[in-house]
C-alpha cells in the first residue's frame, strides 16, 4: 500500500495492476462504493458490447493525483435485434431518453404518420413498440425536435416545432407506454433548425424542461417555460447577443450550481458572456479566461462537471498533443487550467468525442473515437487533471458519431454507455462502460 495526498488528507491506495476477468453485472460494485471521496478509484475497464450479461474488465487499476494508469483491452461484441430500424444518419429520425421512467436510456425513432418506433431497453436487449401520436415532424428530427422531461414526471417526452407556424410545439408526453399529444404554443416565432436558435434546459428550476431561444435582437431571449400542460412564454433580456447561430457560439448548463440552467456564449479573446438564470430573468457577467476556441465552439469544446462540485465546467481541446484547456467554474468566474492527456481527437470534438461518467465517480469524463478498429481514447477526470486509458470496443461507427450513435445509461448501472445502429435490419450494437473489481 502507498500513501497519497487526496482531498487534503493522507489516505492509502492500492498499487496499480492490470489484469483480465469475466464478470457478471451483479458483481459490479455499487455506486456508493465508487464515491469520489474514496482514494481508490474503480476504473471503467472498457465498453462491453451488447449482450450486457458478461463484461471483460481491467482489474485493480487504482490511481490518485499524478498517476497515469492505462489498460488496453479488447472486448467481446454482441448485437441486439429490434424493430427499430432507422435510416443513417439516425439524427434524421432518432432521439434518446428514458421514455418509460425506469432509469434506463431508450431509443425513439420517427417512422411516418405520427408513429414512433420505440426501443425500450431492458438492460439486456430492446423491447420494440410502436407509439402512435400526432407528433409528426415534417423534416429531420434533429432540426425540429427536442427530447426532455417537459412535465416533470421522470419520463422523457418529445417536443417538435411546427414548421408551419414557428411558434407552436407539438408535444408528445410519455405515459411509459405511449405518447399523449398536445399542442403548446404562443409567443415568439422560431425557425428550424431549432439548434441554430434554441437551448433546452430547466431555466426556472422547477424540475421541468424549458426551451430558451434567441430572438436575434438586442440580447433578448424567448423563454418557453413548461408548466406541465403548456408553455408560458417570457422574454428575458440578457446582453448575450451571439453574432452567428446559437449553436456556433453558445452552450447551456448550470454554471453556478443553483439548479437552474444558465447560458454561456464565447465573445472572443478569451472572454465569455455568461447569463446566470435567476428563475425569472438573467444576470449577465463577463468571465475572462485563457480559453480561446474558434467558432463553432462545439468543434473544440464540451461541458461537464469535471471536478465534482455540482457546477458546470468547460473543456476545450487545444488542438495539440492531448492538451485540454479547462475552465473550472466557481459560480462567478472560470479558473483556467491546462490538463495533459492522451486524448487527442484528430478532427472536430463534436464529431468523434462523447462525455459522461464512465467510472461512476460523479465526475464527467471524455471518450474520443480513434476512427479505426473500435479503438477509443478515454480521459478520466480527477478534478485536477486527466488520467488516460485506451479501450477497444469492437464498435466501429463512421464519423461523425452522431450519424449512428446515441449516448446514455442503457443498462441502468449509473455509468454512461453508447448505442450505435449497425445500419441494417434493426440491429444495434451496445458498448457498456464496465466498472472494474478491486
Amino acid at each position: 500500500m502507498h500513501g497519497v495526498e487526496f482531498g487534503g488528507e493522507l489516505r492509502e491506495k492500492m498499487s496499480p495492476s492490470c489484469g483480465w476477468a469475466l464478470a457478471q453485472r451483479d458483481e459490479q460494485i455499487s455506486r456508493e462504493e465508487r464515491r469520489p471521496e474514496r482514494a481508490v478509484r474503480r476504473f471503467s475497464g472498457g465498453f462491453a458490447q451488447s449482450g450486457w450479461v458478461f463484461t471483460i474488465m481491467c482489474l485493480g487499476a487504482a490511481f490518485a493525483f499524478g498517476d497515469n494508469v492505462a489498460c488496453a483491452q479488447s472486448l467481446s461484441t454482441q448485437s441486439w435485434s429490434s424493430s427499430v430500424a432507422p435510416n443513417v444518419p439516425i439524427t434524421g429520425q432518432c432521439l434518446g431518453g428514458d421514455f418509460n421512467g425506469d432509469g434506463v436510456t431508450d431509443i425513439a425513432c420517427y417512422s411516418s404518420g405520427g408513429n414512433w418506433s420505440v426501443g425500450l431497453s431492458t438492460g439486456s436487449g430492446l423491447t420494440s413498440q410502436t407509439w402512435a401520436s400526432s407528433v409528426s415532424p415534417s423534416g429531420s428530427v434533429a432540426d425540429q425536435c427536442i427530447a426532455s422531461d417537459f412535465n416533470g414526471d421522470g419520463r422523457t417526452d418529445i417536443a417538435c416545432l411546427s414548421a408551419s407556424s414557428g411558434n407552436t410545439w407539438s408535444v408528445g408526453l410519455s405515459s411509459g407506454s405511449a405518447f399523449s399529444t398536445q399542442s403548446w404554443g404562443g409567443g415568439s416565432t422560431v425557425t428550424a433548425p431549432v439548434s441554430n436558435n434554441c437551448i433546452p434546459g430547466d431555466f426556472d428550476g422547477d424540475g421541468r424542461a424549458d426551451i430558451a431561444c434567441y430572438t436575434g435582437s438586442g440580447g433578448s431571449w424567448a423563454l418557453w417555460l413548461a408548466t406541465g400542460s403548456g408553455f408560458t412564454t417570457q422574454f428575458w433580456p440578457s446582453g448575450l447577443a451571439p453574432s452567428s447561430a446559437v449553436n456556433q457560439l453558445c452552450l447551456g448548463g448550470d454554471f453556478n450550481g443553483d439548479g437552474r440552467t444558465d447560458l454561456i456564449c464565447y465573445s472572443g479573446s478569451g472572454s465569455w458572456s455568461v447569463a446566470l438564470s435567476t428563475g425569472s430573468g438573467f444576470s449577465t457577467q463577463i468571465w475572462s479566461t485563457s480559453i480561446s476556441p474558434s467558432a463553432p465552439i462545439g468543434a473544440q469544446c464540451v461541458t461537464g462537471d469535471f471536478n465534482g462540485d455540482g457546477r458546470m465546467d468547460l473543456a476545450c481541446y487545444s488542438g495539440s498533443n492531448g492538451v485540454w484547456a479547462i475552465g473550472l467554474s466557481s459560480g462567478s468566474s472560470l479558473s483556467s487550467q491546462f490538463w495533459s492527456s492522451s486524448v487527442a481527437p484528430t478532427t472536430a470534438v463534436n464529431q468523434r468525442c462523447i462525455t459522461g461518467d464512465f467510472n461512476g465517480d460523479g465526475l464527467t469524463d471524455l471518450a474520443c473515437y480513434s476512427g479505426s478498429g473500435g479503438g477509443w481514447s478515454v480521459g478520466y477526470m480527477t478534478g485536477t487533471g486527466i488520467v488516460s486509458q485506451s479501450w477497444s470496443s469492437g464498435i466501429s461507427p463512421a464519423v461523425p458519431l452522431s450519424n449512428q450513435c446515441l449516448v446514455g445509461d442503457i443498462n441502468g448501472d449509473g455509468l454512461t454507455d453508447l448505442a450505435c445502429y449497425s445500419g441494417s435490419s434493426g440491429t444495434w450494437q451496445a458498448a457498456i462502460a464496465a466498472p472494474s473489481a478491486m
